[in-house]
């Protein structure tokens, strides 16, 4: 199986994602370049936060002035949902 690592930025905004899933499409196969070029059936696009400045659960957190480099070093690595 081969795998395929890419990240995709994308912007939220008052428009419907329905309206905009041909634009994330070719997003999508122009920069990642899938095997087999993705359709809008073939994809789910959702918001999530990654980090932030609150308390986790451990006790810790994340300094505001870290965030950029934090974000930074996600590019490429798995996030478990």
């Amino acid at each position: 199986m081969n795998k395929i690592k890419a990240v995709q930025s994308a912007e939220l905004s008052a428009t419907p994602i329905a309206n905009n899933l041909q634009r994330y499409c070719d997003l999508i196969n122009s920069n990642i370049r899938p095997p087999v070029p993705v359709k809008p059936d073939d994809i789910y696009i959702r918001a999530m936060f990654i980090i932030s400045d609150g308390v986790n659960a451990y006790g810790g957190k994340f300094d505001r002035v870290d965030m950029p480099e934090i974000a930074r070093r996600f590019v490429d690595s798995p996030v478990l949902i």
